[in-house]
């Protein structure tokens, strides 16, 4: 991927990572230095906490280039808004994007009204809206002002290998 953004200027990227234990943080520099403009972590996916000590190396190299941190997030056991704001607290010159808003409804809560109670808490959360329910960005952009609540993207979902090749994405 940093070819491709090296090659096309109208590209950028987040760059992915493994779970933190497993990541190496100069791979993320490599990535950040290639072109990267920030990084990316999957905490529900790769079964991981995001508010356990092995994030902070990468909170602190997001501080130290000034990229956002992006987390997907779920009112789950491993990237509920709470545990995100931790970590907010404790990095607060981290910017850090809240990927889904903390999800519609998962495990009977309500992620959206939970990550909208946060990001009050932290002026460095930011909200994403991809999978949010309209109404709860509304909400969000009401209370929070509309500079912290961010439009994104995904990553499309049933896509095989097949019908990837097909495809030419430069």
């Amino acid at each position: 991927a940093p070819d491709v953004i090296q090659e096309n200027p109208r590209f950028s990227g987040i760059y992915f990572c493994a779970p933190p234990a497993d990541e190496d943080v100069g791979r993320v520099k490599g990535a950040l230095d290639g072109g990267f403009l920030g990084i990316k972590f999957h905490p529900s996916a790769d079964r991981f906490r995001v508010d356990e000590p092995p994030i902070h190396k990468f909170m602190e190299l997001a501080v130290e280039r000034n990229v956002p941190v992006q987390f997907h997030t779920a009112a789950d056991a491993y990237a509920h808004p709470k545990m995100v704001l931790k970590l907010a607290l404790k990095f607060p010159r981290a910017k850090i994007h809240m990927v889904h808003m903390g999800m519609h409804i998962s495990w009977g809560r309500h992620g959206h009204e939970d990550a909208i109670r946060v990001a009050k808490q932290a002026e460095n959360l930011y909200l994403g809206m991809s999978w949010a329910e309209f109404a709860w960005v509304e909400r969000a952009i009401t209370q929070l002002g509309v500079e912290r609540v961010l439009f994104e993207s995904d990553a499309p979902i049933g896509i095989t290998p097949e019908d990837d090749r097909r495809h030419d994405y430069r």
